[in-house]
């Protein structure tokens, strides 16, 4: 959708061949071809008390990130029930339902026309 309706030239993890690779090439290459990122923070791993956290690989990929093209170029997308890590305290971030990240399109759109202003 990025692509196709506003010309938003999108990598994502989740796409292409990644085999013989190692993470760390991965997010090397893809921090290079970047100018940001919107990094998605699920609950994925559940502690003894019952509270749901973002996968820490995936915690630390987003530090990566923030540190490469800096806090407001690198967009926390967190779900609804996960707690918030302590790199984003004090961080805007976009939130979404449960199994809803279609939500935070409107969003993210906001926030590319705000960094890329000259972008269609």
């Amino acid at each position: 959708m990025l692509h196709f309706k506003h010309q938003y030239e999108v990598e994502a993890y989740e796409v292409g061949s990644r085999s013989g690779h190692t993470i760390r090439d991965i997010l090397t290459s893809m921090i290079k071809k970047s100018s940001f990122a919107f990094l998605v923070m699920t609950g994925e791993d559940e502690t003894a008390d019952g509270r749901l956290h973002a996968r820490q690989n995936v915690v630390h990929e987003a530090g990566l990130f923030q540190g490469a093209l800096g806090f407001d170029r690198a967009i926390v997308m967190l779900e609804d029930g996960t707690e918030a890590f302590t790199n984003i305290d004090g961080i805007q971030q976009i939130r979404f339902p449960k199994g809803n990240i279609r939500d935070t399109f409107g969003d993210a759109l906001a926030v590319l026309k705000r960094e890329f202003p000259t972008n269609k």
